[in-house]
């Protein structure tokens, strides 16, 4: 699976200096690598989401207001579960939970 930084810049979404000046600022000031691009270049935000969801093997998440869980969900995953960790059940597909 391709890194991150080689998705981005294969993507076109940052170049590779701007790539390089945010691991720079990473290693400086901590934080993830995207953080540090959005602190430091102006680019695609969504573009760059779908960047990220590609190097990790994911579809990207919809972009726009996130519509409120179904009842069931809400009753099935506990609250302090979803407080814990950071995700939102969206739906089920196939008899498995979608977050």
């Amino acid at each position: 699976m391709p890194t991150l930084s080689s998705t981005i810049v294969k993507r076109e979404v940052a170049s590779s200096k701007d790539v390089e000046r945010a691991l720079a600022r990473q290693a400086l000031h901590g934080g993830d690598l995207v953080l540090n691009l959005l602190e430091t270049v102006s680019l695609h935000e969504e573009r760059l989401l779908r960047a990220v969801a590609e190097s990790i093997g994911l579809d990207p998440a919809p972009s726009g207001e996130i519509q409120q869980s179904p009842a069931i969900l809400r009753e099935t995953v506990p609250l302090d579960l979803v407080r814990r960790h950071p995700m939102y059940p969206l739906s089920v597909t196939d008899g498995q939970v979608v977050i």
